[in-house]
């Protein structure tokens, strides 16, 4: 009887883990989706506060702006640059790009999460 018990214990654990690791790769994907969102309106920010050892802000652009240049040889960044900083809509970016809108989303989906290993590395162990 305890053998069957421990089986099912471990099975809910590992069941728990996994899940638990879904939502944090979630978590960071939603993260990454809205620092792009709002990525101009950091930048105005920023550059309104102007150079001080206090802007968090530009030091946050900063960050940013390093990761995404690691993500410019990629060939779909231009979906990226299209949906957040020139407010591209899917439909407009797959016509375009002459493909269709999941394609865009798969591809934009793709970035997001590349770009939250680099923004949140320490969430990827």
């Amino acid at each position: 009887m305890k053998s069957i018990e421990a089986v099912v214990e471990l099975a809910v654990d590992k069941t728990l883990s996994k899940v638990n690791g879904q939502d944090k790769e979630r978590e960071k994907f939603l993260q990454t989706h809205k620092i792009l969102k709002n990525y101009q309106n950091l930048l105005t920010v920023a550059q309104k506060i102007g150079a001080s050892e206090y802007n968090e802000a530009q030091k946050v652009v900063q960050i940013i702006n390093t990761c995404i240049d690691q993500l410019k040889s990629d060939p779909n960044f231009d979906v990226l640059e299209l949906k957040y900083f020139k407010n591209f809509t899917d439909e407009q970016i797959s016509e375009i790009k002459d493909c269709d809108r999941s394609t865009i989303w798969r591809q934009r989906n793709d970035l997001i999460h590349k770009l939250s290993y680099m923004l949140f590395p320490d969430q990827f162990f």
